[in-house]
Order: C-alpha cells, then structure tokens, then sequence
C-alpha cells in the first residue's frame, strides 16, 4: 500500500508503478514470514499484523493473507490528514464477492472511518468511502466504480479524495468511469492508525477483508 501527499490524476494512477509522486506510507506486503509489514517510504510506518494474518505466494513474491473473520495489519498511527487531498491504492484480489461491505484499507477516527477503500455490497463494486463526521450515526458518502469485481482475480484499485474539487474517485486497474465521481468535502480528520484489512463503523471494528492472497502492494499519499 502506498499513500501520497495530494491527489493523482488519471495519467499518474495508470501509471502509478512508475510515478514520481512523493509517498507518505508504502506497504509492499511481500514478506514470508514475521509479524508486521515493512513500511518502504522511509517514514517507517510498520504494519503489525494480528488476528489469523498470515504470509503466503502472492502474484509476485509474498503475500498477506486475511481470513475474513479477524485478521489484519495495524499501523502505529495515522499517515494522512483525511480534510487534505490524500490517494491510496492496493493491489488486491477477493476470494469471493462478501456478503457485507469489507475494507481492503481503512483510516478511522475513533468512532468512523475517515477513508475505506474496497467492496460495497449493496452494488457490488469497489468502493471508496468517507464518513461524513466521527460519529456513529454519520454517513458514509461513497463513490463506486463501473467495474464489477471477478473472485480471484488480481486488481488495483486507487480512490482518490481531491479537496480542491470536492470529490471522491475511484479508479479500477487505471480507468476512471465519469459516473464514479462523487461530490464530498471532508471536515474532519481521522487520527486513527490505518487499517489493513478492516475499517470501524460506530465504535467497532468490522468489514474484515476476505482474501488469502489479496494484496501484493498498498500505497498512500497525503498532504
């Protein structure tokens, strides 16, 4: 996982591999063996992993797999300021479309998620997500994509919230659809430590990921 310092454009996500963007957290997840993630951006954000996470084959090389029920990587604390543009991407697969929303990524406060990049199951698709206030009866503004998530297929997705605009957006390996475009303007920032795997929702942890392998690579970038 990978997270910037402002909002990329559609050339730069396509070509996120390569991009010159500044990271604020970088989890290449290709350990095989441990208990945290390393952090490559060189702000050393380890990822501590808990529950029944685990390290397996990946796409590449190693692999984080999550069961579902309650495994996860936690940070030590947060890495973006959710009222300021911020990008996070992951490479990822599901072993299964979910029954229930589930969160590849997350970054909450203490009762919500300030961001949750991953499977919206009233449409069935990837989702980016923002939780109006940090309360528990806050919604969450969402923007979905086109794209229709494949079991055990391997795919990047990047949400991106542009502050100067007001928007939400999600990309789908590199496409952005003009009806995935959402209007938000966030207010408050999440302190909370990012999430892989998981998110909160009024003061619980939930939307634990089903995917084992699921992800190679996360990136953020935050202003």
């Amino acid at each position: 996982m990978r997270v910037y310092d402002r909002a990329l454009f559609a050339d730069e996500v396509a070509d996120l591999v390569n991009s010159a963007a500044t990271l604020v957290g970088h989890w290449k997840l290709d350990e095989e063996s441990g208990s945290s993630a390393a952090d490559s951006s060189g702000r050393a954000t380890a990822a501590s992993l808990s529950g029944a996470a685990s390290w397996t084959s990946g796409w590449l090389d190693g692999a984080l797999a999550l069961d579902g029920v309650n495994g996860h990587a936690q940070t030590g604390g947060p890495v973006v300021d959710t009222r300021s543009s911020f990008t996070v991407t992951a490479w990822t697969q599901l072993d299964y479309l979910p029954a229930r929303d589930s969160a590849a990524v997350a970054q909450p406060g203490s009762r919500a998620a300030g961001f949750q990049l991953g499977f919206d199951k009233e449409q069935g698709r990837w989702t980016l997500g923002m939780a109006a206030a940090d309360t528990d009866a806050a919604a969450l503004v969402r923007t979905r994509s086109d794209a229709i998530p494949n079991p055990m297929e391997w795919t990047h997705v990047a949400g991106v919230y542009d502050a100067l605009a007001g928007q939400l957006r999600v990309y789908v390996n590199g496409r952005l659809a003009s009806t995935t475009v959402t209007s938000h303007l966030s207010t408050w920032n999440a302190t909370g430590p990012v999430q892989l795997g998981r998110t909160k929702l009024a003061g619980a942890f939930t939307g634990y990921w089903p995917g084992g392998p699921w992800t190679t690579s996360v990136r953020m970038t935050g202003r």
